[in-house]
């Protein structure tokens, strides 16, 4: 049985998904109203670089991008229909394509042309032609579909339904589009906790909210949702709470003593796995696997939790044995086919770095949650202090030796002033001039940060 926890604050909503009693996946959403993936806007192009992208206005902070196809005849000032395939991120704005769909439990339908596409999770080829037959006679001769994994062995009548309602939604939303004076959002695609509820629950399954007002609107969704009115907040009872604090740490132990550390750049997410001090009866070989096995299906699960996507490489520890690799790859597969997203394991490079892609939905835990500190600008160093003391005390000579102040005042954060303060050079710099110099602690976030005047 599942049970799912959404947690309501100020600011934020919070999703917790437990499976078997473990925390398996959390969505945290920002009550802002940015383009997330699937919403669908009536847009503008305001820009076109070498006929290969597109800049459209949907309303957002930053212009969507939308990459043109080869005799794809679209102008500057153009009004178009578009839909966010991945939400802004960084300097980047949404990304955009002009295959519109809408997704329901079921089914998603789309208008481009690939036919009726069938969930590669579902794999039994009777039950794919049954699913086919039964989209296809759902289909009008507009629009086409995907039949999502939820849909295996779902009775026909209810995809049918589904295919038929979705269809008719896309279609008021498109002719609303050809009228509707840019930018405007056509549609607003459920949000990542109601992604949950769709995609995620089943009969059986509970819902915990914590809040009246979304506890009423869900119970029309959710039959089996009960509302929360204990002391004690809902994150902490179910101890979740910490669960969510470990997920913005680097570090992740592993019950068998290693350890994973996630490192994140603007093009790729960095996955170190490390045996620690695990080793297992002196076998080496067998404690490699052992880790790396291990080490598999908790990166699987972390990337559902930190909602890590696009490329992810992982640094597992090197294995000698053909046998111990094929091992290990299977059981990574298995891992990693439990994300309801698609994840694929592209397989291991030559130096042993595996790969994975991981669709993009929406930002990374750490991005929503966190902000780049002032002292290091998001680098994670800081310049060391003696470095810094040699400069100052470079700027500190030329203002004694070029200008006629009798005094130069240096003021930086407290660490730095009080280092500052023990450095003979600085004041034997002062009494070459005949000179002072004062030191004064300053309030700064940013460790480096210092002045140097009079």
């Amino acid at each position: 049985m599942k049970k799912l926890l959404i947690d309501i604050l100020h600011d934020y909503l919070r999703a917790a998904l437990i499976e078997d009693g473990v925390l398996a996946e959390l969505a945290v959403e920002d009550k802002n109203d940015e383009p997330q993936a699937g919403d669908i806007f009536a847009g503008r192009v305001m820009q076109i670089v070498k006929k290969q992208y597109a800049f459209v206005d949907i309303g957002a902070e930053k212009n969507g991008f939308l990459q043109l196809k080869p005799k794809q005849n679209i102008q500057q000032g153009q009004a178009l229909i578009v839909m966010a395939e991945k939400p802004a991120y960084g300097e980047k704005g949404a990304a955009l394509t002009l295959d519109i769909s809408i997704s329901g439990r079921l089914a998603a339908v789309t208008n481009d042309k690939n036919g009726v596409g069938i969930s590669h999770k579902i794999t039994d080829s009777a039950e794919r032609e049954r699913l086919s037959r039964a989209a296809k006679a759902a289909l009008n001769e507009k629009y086409n579909c995907i039949v999502r994994t939820n849909a295996e062995n779902a009775d026909e009548n209810a995809l049918k339904a589904e295919i038929s309602a979705l269809s008719e939604r896309l279609d008021d939303i498109l002719e609303r589009g050809k009228f509707t004076k840019p930018p405007y959002r056509l549609y607003r695609a459920p949000r990542e906790v109601h992604r949950l509820i769709r995609d995620c629950l089943s009969d059986g399954d509970e819902l915990i909210v914590n809040n009246k007002k979304y506890f009423d609107e869900i119970k029309n969704i959710f039959a089996n949702t009960s509302l929360y009115e204990k002391d004690i907040p809902l994150f902490t009872e179910y101890g979740i709470e910490k669960e969510v604090e470990k997920l913005l740490q680097r570090k992740v132990w592993l019950d068998c003593g290693g350890f994973l550390v996630f490192d994140y750049t603007e093009a790729m997410t960095v996955i170190d796995v490390n045996t620690g001090k695990f080793t297992d009866g002196g076998d080496k070989e067998k404690t490699v696997l052992k880790t790396n096995i291990q080490a598999a299906k908790e990166i699987a699960r972390q990337l559902r939790l930190r909602n890590l996507s696009g490329i992810i490489v992982v640094d597992f520890v090197n294995m000698r044995k053909k046998e111990d690799i094929e091992t290990f790859e299977t059981e990574f597969r298995r891992a990693l086919s439990k994300d309801r997203l698609k994840t694929v394991y592209v397989g291991m490079t030559e130096l042993g770095i595996a790969q994975i892609t991981r669709q993009k939905q929406s930002v990374p835990l750490h991005t929503l949650l966190t902000v780049p500190c002032k002292a290091c600008k998001g680098s994670g160093e800081v310049p060391d202090f003696k470095y810094i003391s040699g400069i100052i005390k470079n700027k500190a000579a030329f203002l004694l030796s070029q200008t006629v102040f009798e005094t130069i005042v240096i003021k930086a954060g407290h660490d730095l002033a009080s280092l500052l303060r023990t450095n003979e050079d600085l004041f034997e710099t002062a009494e070459k001039y005949g000179k002072k110099i004062k030191i004064e602690t300053i309030e700064t976030g940013a460790a480096d940060y210092f002045e140097v005047g009079h």
